[in-house]
């Protein structure tokens, strides 16, 4: 190979960097790591002790299970959803997007590289809360299969959730700001994907939507690991179709975020906020 290979690679390797080290300093911005993190831990587990409990008052341990698994899914879900969807608006207060755009970029790179501590945020958040809170109250039974195989369900789970947030992200060139879509979507997620409910409640045609939106197959997933206590077709087929979905959300999201930056540069949206 010659050395002009060597150098795209470098520089290609850079940018990626570049675009963790932003997305890292956007999220320590107001609170530093020491502060951070402490803080985010303690919450999120007291949270998750709650819904638990909350469960296991309503339908016993099986209640407590269904309420665990579900909430501790939906950790990863606020952080890409609620963070991963606020980049496009964090760069329009900045007053940098026009020169992003108009410089050379690349829709892939901007939307994964600054979503990589968003996914490892909810990532660890997840696991951690999975593997304490699940120990302690001794949820599984010490059933050591099923927290081996939450950690690559729930990170299948948030690459899922980057092309939904890609296409929530997208609408942002165009309007001021995607907290109000972000939070309608992640409510939306909350009634279709059975993170607090079984999707057996809900009507026909809304079972169908649900098992075309991301988390819910992955939900479906652990939670059929946890009834049978062992690996089985349906957990793989849950799982491959979790994949597919968000392969499928994150084309979706590219063709939304190439549209409405051609909309954007027409209408002069881009620095609106």
């Amino acid at each position: 190979m010659d050395r002009g290979f060597f150098k795209v690679l470098k520089l290609k390797s850079y940018c990626w960097k570049q675009e963790i080290v932003l997305a890292t300093k956007n999220l320590f911005y107001l609170f530093p790591p020491k502060l951070y993190l402490p803080a985010w831990i303690v919450k999120t587990i007291s949270e998750i002790i709650f819904f638990t409990f909350l469960g296991y008052a309503a339908a016993g341990q099986e209640g407590a299970t269904f309420a665990f698994i579900g909430n501790s899914v939906a950790i990863v879900g606020r952080s890409i959803i609620g963070r991963g969807t606020g980049l496009i608006a964090n760069e329009k207060w900045m007053g940098t997007l026009t020169y992003i755009v108009v410089a050379p970029f690349n829709y892939f790179r901007f939307v994964v590289g600054r979503n990589v501590i968003n996914l490892l945020e909810g990532f660890l958040a997840s696991v951690i809360v999975f593997f304490t809170v699940g120990s302690i109250l001794d949820i599984f039974n010490g059933n050591l299969l099923i927290y081996i195989w939450f950690m690559p369900v729930v990170l299948i789970i948030a690459l899922s959730l980057i092309g939904l947030s890609t296409i929530i992200a997208g609408i942002t060139f165009y309007a001021r700001t995607s907290m109000y879509v972000s939070s309608s979507i992640w409510l939306l997620l909350m009634i279709f994907c059975g993170i607090t409910y079984p999707l057996t409640i809900l009507p026909e045609l809304m079972q169908k939507i649900a098992y075309f939106l991301p988390t819910t197959n992955g939900i479906l997933a652990i939670r059929e690991l946890t009834y049978k206590g062992t690996l089985n077709t349906t957990f793989f087929c849950y799982l491959i179709n979790e994949l597919l979905i968000g392969l499928l959300y994150l084309l979706i999201g590219f063709f939304v975020m190439k549209v409405l930056i051609r909309i954007s540069l027409k209408k002069g949206t881009l620095d609106s906020f």
